[in-house]
């Protein structure tokens, strides 16, 4: 078990370090790069000051690495494709909501309202961990009130991070939007740890 957490880990943050990579290619990897390579007005949020970023790598790639050994032998394959349909119809729609959100800030995904190769590269990881976490949920019978504890506060703690922090490092407040946003992503994590209560 603790090869198989640690072959994920690994494999899910090299994905994140590539990103990081990447963003420094782009001038996007720490304030003071993006300070010196961009052009002074242009508002940006860089790869090491994006919560989001250490939320991935501290929160969601260890959760997915315990996720898919503990619990993919219970996973049927009509419920893999159900779920990897409904994780890309997801992600589409943060996809979009990020690259529309770079035309008034650049971030390490999105620049000018187009995403970069880094953003497709996060929406591939992205898209992967929505399935995960979605087959934990509505795939995956008997699962202990534990269990379904700590994915779901994991999850809440990185959607606060990867949600609020990015919008009050750009701007200096966090707009009505946002925090609209972070409780319709709370009521679905609660929505679905009741599903998984009595599927259980």
């Amino acid at each position: 078990m603790l090869y198989l957490w640690l072959k994920w880990f690994i494999v899910l943050n090299t994905v994140v370090v590539i990103e990081g990579i990447l963003s420094w290619r782009y001038g996007l990897f720490t304030q003071a790069q993006a300070d010196r390579m961009l052009p002074e007005d242009q508002e940006v949020l860089p790869f090491m000051n994006h919560g989001g970023m250490w939320g991935d790598f501290f929160i969601i790639s260890p959760l997915i690495a315990w996720i898919i050994p503990a619990f993919s032998r219970k996973w049927g394959e009509g419920e893999m494709v159900i779920c990897f349909i409904v994780a890309l119809l997801i992600g589409a729609g943060m996809f979009k909501m990020w690259t529309d959100g770079s035309r008034e800030a650049w971030d390490p995904f999105g620049q000018d309202g187009r995403a970069t190769a880094n953003g497709w590269i996060h929406f591939g990881y992205m898209v992967f961990c929505l399935t995960v976490v979605l087959l934990f949920y509505f795939g995956t019978a008997g699962t202990t009130g534990v269990e379904r504890g700590i994915v779901t506060l994991a999850l809440f703690v990185h959607v606060v991070i990867g949600v609020l922090q990015p919008e009050f490092y750009v701007w200096g407040e966090i707009a009505r939007g946002r925090w609209i946003q972070l409780g319709s992503i709370t009521a679905l994590l609660g929505a679905s740890y009741i599903f998984a209560f009595f599927r259980h």
